[in-house]
C-alpha cells in the first residue's frame, strides 16, 4: 500500500460529513484546514490525547473521524493524520478521552490511545 505525506485535516468544529470510497480514493489528495478551538478553556488547561487509528483509507476517511469527534463534548481542537494513521485531541477533561475512543470505533475505525 502507498501512502503520501502530509496529508493533516486541523478541525475545531463540526464541518460536512464526506463518505469514504475505499476502493479508488486517493490517498494522496490535499488536506483541508479550519482553524480555531471553543471558547471558554484556556490552552494551557487542555490534555492533548493522541490515539493510533485503524482503517483509514482517503481524506473522506479523516474527514468523517474529525467532523464527528469535533461534535463530542470535551473537545477542543483534532488533528487527524492519515500518514501517521493518528488522531491528536485536545480535551478538557481527560476522563472524556474513552468516549473519543469509542466515538472513533463507532465510525467503524480502530482507536487505540497511545
Amino acid at each position: 500500500m502507498t501512502r503520501t505525506t502530509g496529508t493533516v485535516l486541523v478541525l475545531a468544529v463540526a464541518g460536512t460529513l464526506a463518505a469514504c470510497n475505499r476502493d479508488s480514493a486517493d490517498p494522496s489528495a490535499g488536506a483541508g484546514a479550519a482553524p480555531g478551538a471553543r471558547v471558554g478553556v484556556p490552552a494551557a488547561n487542555l490534555v492533548e490525547v493522541t490515539y493510533e487509528i485503524e482503517g483509514m483509507h482517503c481524506d473522506g476517511c479523516v474527514e468523517t473521524i474529525s467532523t464527528e469527534v469535533a461534535k463530542l463534548d470535551h473537545v477542543h481542537g483534532l488533528e487527524v493524520s492519515l500518514e501517521q494513521e493518528t488522531a491528536v485531541v485536545r480535551l478538557d477533561d481527560a476522563e472524556a478521552a474513552d468516549a473519543v475512543a469509542k466515538a472513533i470505533e463507532a465510525l467503524g475505525f480502530g482507536a487505540k490511545r497511545r
